[in-house]
């Protein structure tokens, strides 16, 4: 499939929308009213000026100088085209990482259908879709993300570690940083962890393949990197475990692999020496807090954005309480798991992290001033909802459970060998190589879940303010990594993309579940207005 086809559809809608939103909106609204300002500010060359109520650093700004030079514009509607832009520039790193991450490739294959369609579906996504026609630094951020999150695999997958790459990652980092500082955990944090992980699997395969042969001993734990709906908790355990010793063992290793990863963490801890913090501008309403709740409320969040994509966990889930014999046999594939895997997690799991949550929901919930004074969020109303009686908040905390579970092993790849209608469980739990035998694919590996977990934890736990945009970056992340699960019932096989309708369906069902949030969502920002008694005769709107 050319990659026209997408790269025309999404042009197409983002257009019709920005278009949409010029017409009705013909004015800043809400932060564009600040970042307009400072844009038009820097397009008079005044670049010392900055507006203290900004807290963001000055990209968005400097590219819309670069767009003054380039059009001789510097209007709204001109600043707002940069995200359209940018959404539509969005697709080629996001369909680049899908085809990298699924295949492991290490080729200039041509993408897929299934690749395509994929990584559409993640610039559909309606936060960051929505902001694409505002003035809004999101959408620039997360391209840059995205792009030195595909250059981080490019390296790892070709051994690329001189000094051309490094600079690439260093300098496509700190582009990322200068449009928001938590970017730090996505351009240096995040491809760290993935960096030394590889390299401590690596040295583990060759040692393995030393003590095979007879040349030398290995001393350390091997490092099973395995699906995550193979894995259990034990198994994350001992995998860090054997973590831990790799890096005691080859530390200097590790420290080269991640060279620009630390440089980039140095710099940016310069930055906030020299800034006397993490944030510009204001710095009174944005205090970095622990606010750990945060990673409970990203579960229903992800949930309801991709509940298609956890369509066949729940079929798995259900369909293996029937009878096999009365299922179609379409869906009983899916009652086929090795007789050690679980289909549901343990019950002493499930109460140990139930009780987590509870502690965490009663000692370190916080609403942020902002998050109940404003009425045109609809965060606004799910914590009018959460905090409508005491005991709500408390209730919540199953349901962030199961959304947490449903969303983690859909990030699993599923690969399930059967074996004359029986599942394989040596094959389920045998790691799968890319050519390369000392070069592993991350996709559905719980190595990647560990680190993606603990990126996220940093960039959202510090943040008192609950916001949706904050939760883009380490959707978009994830959902690159989680693949539909595709069926082969002829060849008795479970595996990923083997037959593409299972894939397909899930793909286009994804697809309307998202535009119909973005239709929703624009219809109620452009034309269900309301106004407020303080400001007579201005609009207020819904937006995310």
């Amino acid at each position: 499939m050319s990659f026209l086809v997408p790269a025309a559809v999404l042009g197409s809608v983002a257009i019709f929308w920005a278009s949409c939103v010029s017409s009705v909106v013909t004015e800043p609204y809400l932060d564009e009213f600040f970042h307009v300002r400072q844009a038009q500010v820097y397009c008079a060359d005044h670049f010392v000026i900055w507006d203290p109520k900004i807290t963001t650093p000055p990209g968005l700004y400097l590219l819309s100088r670069i767009l003054l030079a380039v059009t001789g514009r510097c209007d709204v509607v001109a600043l707002r085209s940069l995200n359209t832009i940018g959404l539509i520039l969005t697709l080629v790193p996001t369909a680049v990482l899908v085809g990298r991450i699924t295949q492991a490739r290490r080729a200039t294959d041509g993408p897929s259908l299934i690749t395509l369609h994929s990584a559409l579906n993640v610039t559909l996504f309606p936060p960051l879709f929505f902001f694409s026609a505002l003035y809004y630094t999101d959408v620039l951020s997360t391209i840059l993300v995205l792009a030195h999150y595909d250059h981080t695999l490019k390296g790892l997958y070709t051994r690329a570690t001189g000094f051309r790459h490094h600079v690439i990652s260093v300098v496509l980092g700190a582009s990322a940083l200068l449009f928001r500082q938590t970017n730090i955990f996505w351009v240096a944090v995040f491809p760290a962890g993935l960096t030394a992980i590889q390299e401590l699997k690596t040295h583990c395969m060759l040692d393995e393949a030393a003590k095979t042969s007879g040349h030398a001993s290995a001393d350390w734990l091997n490092m099973e990197d395995l699906d995550v709906a193979d894995a259990s908790v034990e198994d994350y355990l001992f995998f860090l475990v054997a973590v831990a010793l790799g890096a005691m063992k080859k530390p200097w290793s590790i420290v080269k692999a991640i060279t620009p990863y630390l440089f980039l963490i140095v710099m940016f801890a310069a930055f906030v020496a020299w800034n006397g913090g993490v944030v510009l501008g204001d710095k009174s309403n944005h205090i970095a807090t622990i606010h750990v709740p945060q990673m409970l409320y990203i579960w229903p969040y992800m949930m309801f954005f991709s509940f298609p994509l956890t369509i066949p966990v729940l079929l798995t889930a259900v369909l293996h309480f029937l009878p096999r014999q009365y299922l179609p046999l379409g869906l009983q594939s899916f009652t086929q798991r090795p007789a050690n895997h679980r289909i549901l997690p343990r019950i002493p799991i499930v109460i140990a992290f139930v009780f987590l949550g509870l502690l965490a929901v009663k000692l370190n919930t916080i609403v942020h001033p902002f998050t109940l004074a404003d009425n045109r969020h609809y965060v606004f109303y799910v914590f009018r909802l959460l905090l409508r009686h005491p005991i709500v908040k408390y209730v919540a905390v199953p349901i962030y459970i199961i959304c947490a579970w449903l969303i983690i092993q859909s990030t699993g790849s599923g690969n399930l060998h059967l074996k004359n209608g029986q599942a394989d469980s040596s094959a389920a739990r045998r790691p799968k190589l890319s050519p390369d035998p000392t070069i592993d694919s991350p996709k559905g590996k719980f190595s990647f879940l560990i680190i993606w977990l603990a990126t996220t934890a940093l960039s959202v736990v510090t943040a008192p303010l609950v916001e949706p945009r904050y939760f883009i970056i380490p959707w978009a992340v994830w959902r690159i990594n989680a693949a539909p699960i595709a069926v082969d019932v002829h060849d008795r096989q479970v595996q990923i993309t083997k037959n593409p309708l299972w894939t397909y369906g899930i793909l286009v069902c994804e697809t309307l579940w998202l535009a119909l949030i973005n239709l929703g969502t624009g219809y109620m920002f452009l034309y269900r207005g309301f106004g407020w008694p303080q400001e007579p005769g201005k609009v207020q709107r819904f937006m995310w």
